[in-house]
């Protein structure tokens, strides 16, 4: 025989649990719902027009070739306002070398690094060699570098420490032209 007064308890309960999560839960699916983000609309004539969107709309505006800002498109950086830097690709040498030692690549005179890869390859760090950058806990300091060579300002690029490996690298950047 089935106790009514715990089987109303237990349903009160439950009620209760199930009230206090939505309570919890509703704030956070309506700011995930809400949560807007910046897309470049590519319009009519191929300019770019900023637009604010909801999240659930960006993977259809980047399917029909709008960008966000940051990213780089046909050779361009897109800015926050959706204005368009032109970018050039710089791949180094080959680059050998030892297992914990440095390797570094700078952007043309007339740019600046915004990005650095080394194309999968384990590395334990990877540092954009900018004004304002340091390695080693602060011990090295931009314009300085852990191999010994000093950038000239307003030279910027990245250097790289090896994890262990002897290995052979190359180091692209994309470069913005200033």
């Amino acid at each position: 025989m089935k106790n009514p007064t715990l089987s109303v308890s237990l349903r009160a309960v439950s009620a209760a649990v199930l009230l206090a999560a939505g309570a919890l839960l509703a704030p956070n699916l309506a700011f995930a719902q809400a949560t807007k983000v910046n897309v470049c609309h590519v319009t009519g004539n191929g300019g770019l027009k900023l637009l604010n969107i909801g999240n659930k709309a960006l993977a259809a505006h980047l399917a029909h070739g709008d960008a966000t800002p940051g990213s780089i498109i046909d050779g361009y950086l897109v800015g926050d306002d959706c204005s368009l830097t032109p970018v050039q690709v710089v791949n180094s040498v080959r680059l050998n070398f030892s297992s914990t030692g440095w390797a570094g690549w700078s952007c043309p005179s007339g740019t600046t690094v915004i990005s650095c890869d080394v194309g999968g390859a384990s590395v334990a760090s990877k540092t954009l060699w900018v004004p304002g950058a340091s390695v080693l806990n602060g011990a090295v300091n931009y314009p300085n570098t852990p191999m010994g060579y000093t950038y000239t300002p307003p030279e910027t690029g990245c250097i790289v420490q090896n994890d262990g490996t002897p290995k052979t690298i190359v180091i692209q950047l994309m470069c913005a032209v200033q």
